[in-house]
């Protein structure tokens, strides 16, 4: 398991992330969760305006295939 330190400053506390862990994209915006003492760090989701957005963008296909209903299997109460 890997160890990091807590480093303190006037704007609250920051956590050296070692390289390993490290983010390719320094301008990348971070979520932080916290569970008990456990601090979760992970990529920030977009707002869903921008994700609708940016699926409008997209290319739409030229077909889409059709697929049958699937009939779930009936199940025996014994």
């Amino acid at each position: 398991m890997a160890r990091t330190r807590v480093l303190n400053s006037e704007a609250g506390q920051a956590v050296r992330i070692p390289p390993e862990f490290a983010y390719w994209n320094e301008d990348i915006e971070l979520g932080i969760n916290r569970f008990g003492d456990v601090l979760i760090i992970f990529p920030a989701r977009e707002e869903m305006r921008e994700v609708v957005a940016t699926l409008r963008k997209m290319p739409r296909p030229e077909r889409v295939e059709k697929k049958c209903p699937i009939q779930p299997p009936i199940r025996r109460r014994d």
